[in-house]
Protein backbone atom coordinates (compact mmCIF):
# COMPACT_ATOMS: atom_id res chain seq x y z
CA UNK A 1 0.00 0.00 0.00
CA UNK A 2 0.72 3.65 -0.02
CA UNK A 3 0.26 6.66 2.47
CA UNK A 4 0.05 10.31 1.18
CA UNK A 5 1.59 12.55 3.47
CA UNK A 6 2.54 15.80 3.78
CA UNK A 7 5.09 17.26 5.91
CA UNK A 8 5.00 21.40 6.66
CA UNK A 9 7.38 22.85 9.29
CA UNK A 10 6.31 26.22 10.67
CA UNK A 11 9.32 27.60 12.87
CA UNK A 12 7.78 30.75 14.15
CA UNK A 13 4.53 29.13 15.83
CA UNK A 14 7.10 25.59 16.40
CA UNK A 15 4.84 23.29 14.52
CA UNK A 16 5.36 20.18 12.74
CA UNK A 17 2.16 20.00 10.46
CA UNK A 18 1.35 16.73 9.28
CA UNK A 19 -1.65 16.24 6.91
CA UNK A 20 -2.46 12.87 6.32
CA UNK A 21 -4.43 13.00 2.86
CA UNK A 22 -4.87 9.53 1.65
CA UNK A 23 -4.18 5.31 1.83
CA UNK A 24 -4.34 3.33 -0.88
CA UNK A 25 -4.40 -0.21 0.33
CA UNK A 26 -4.81 -1.72 -3.05
CA UNK A 27 -6.96 -4.31 -2.11
CA UNK A 28 -11.11 -3.49 -2.30
CA UNK A 29 -12.84 -5.44 1.22
CA UNK A 30 -16.30 -6.70 1.05
CA UNK A 31 -16.99 -6.58 4.23
CA UNK A 32 -19.49 -2.97 4.89
CA UNK A 33 -17.83 -2.83 7.85
CA UNK A 34 -13.80 -2.64 7.92
CA UNK A 35 -12.54 0.76 9.29
CA UNK A 36 -8.83 1.72 8.56
CA UNK A 37 -7.32 4.68 10.58
CA UNK A 38 -3.54 5.86 10.59
CA UNK A 39 -1.68 6.94 13.99
CA UNK A 40 1.16 9.14 13.92
CA UNK A 41 3.94 8.86 16.51
CA UNK A 42 6.48 11.47 16.98
CA UNK A 43 9.80 11.24 18.47
CA UNK A 44 12.90 13.08 19.19
CA UNK A 45 16.19 11.37 19.61
CA UNK A 46 14.45 7.78 20.05
CA UNK A 47 12.35 9.16 22.57
CA UNK A 48 8.56 9.13 22.09
CA UNK A 49 6.95 12.47 22.70
CA UNK A 50 3.53 12.37 21.49
CA UNK A 51 0.96 10.45 19.08
CA UNK A 52 -2.11 11.36 17.73
CA UNK A 53 -4.86 9.20 15.86
CA UNK A 54 -7.31 9.96 12.56
CA UNK A 55 -10.83 9.08 13.07
CA UNK A 56 -11.66 5.44 11.43
CA UNK A 57 -12.81 5.83 8.02
CA UNK A 58 -14.59 3.16 6.22
CA UNK A 59 -12.34 0.77 3.86
CA UNK A 60 -11.78 1.11 0.46
CA UNK A 61 -9.03 0.90 -2.41
CA UNK A 62 -7.85 4.51 -1.67
CA UNK A 63 -8.96 5.88 1.67
CA UNK A 64 -9.43 9.48 1.76
CA UNK A 65 -8.33 11.38 5.26
CA UNK A 66 -7.31 15.19 4.73
CA UNK A 67 -6.70 15.40 8.36
CA UNK A 68 -4.57 18.12 9.71
CA UNK A 69 -2.35 16.56 13.02
CA UNK A 70 0.22 19.36 14.74
CA UNK A 71 3.32 18.61 16.93
CA UNK A 72 5.08 21.45 18.54
CA UNK A 73 8.78 21.28 17.65
CA UNK A 74 11.56 23.67 18.40
CA UNK A 75 14.09 24.60 16.21
CA UNK A 76 17.21 22.59 18.11
CA UNK A 77 15.61 18.87 17.81
CA UNK A 78 13.37 19.24 14.21
CA UNK A 79 16.72 17.57 12.54
CA UNK A 80 16.45 15.06 15.82
CA UNK A 81 13.07 14.10 15.11
CA UNK A 82 11.22 11.37 13.48
CA UNK A 83 8.00 10.49 12.29
CA UNK A 84 6.08 7.00 12.24
CA UNK A 85 2.74 6.79 10.34
CA UNK A 86 0.87 3.52 11.09
CA UNK A 87 -2.17 2.42 9.53
CA UNK A 88 -4.63 0.00 10.93
CA UNK A 89 -7.57 -1.97 10.17
CA UNK A 90 -10.95 -2.25 12.47
CA UNK A 91 -13.85 -3.49 12.80
CA UNK A 92 -16.46 -0.64 12.55
CA UNK A 93 -19.37 -2.44 13.93
CA UNK A 94 -17.83 -4.39 16.83
CA UNK A 95 -14.55 -3.85 19.80
CA UNK A 96 -11.70 -5.94 18.39
CA UNK A 97 -9.04 -6.17 17.98
CA UNK A 98 -6.62 -3.45 15.58
CA UNK A 99 -4.42 -5.37 12.85
CA UNK A 100 -1.10 -3.21 11.64
CA UNK A 101 -1.61 -3.07 7.78
CA UNK A 102 1.76 -0.95 7.57
CA UNK A 103 4.20 1.60 8.40
CA UNK A 104 6.21 4.45 7.01
CA UNK A 105 9.42 6.41 9.20
CA UNK A 106 10.06 9.64 7.92
CA UNK A 107 13.30 11.22 9.84
CA UNK A 108 17.06 10.87 9.74
CA UNK A 109 17.14 8.63 12.76
CA UNK A 110 15.78 4.98 11.65
CA UNK A 111 15.08 2.73 14.90
CA UNK A 112 13.01 -0.07 15.93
Amino acid sequence: GEIFVSLKYLPTSRKLEVTLLKVKTGCLSNNTDTGIYTRVDFYVNQHKVKHQKTAAKLKSEITVFDEVILFTVSDSVINQSMIITSVYEISLSQDSARHLLGRAYVGGNKFR
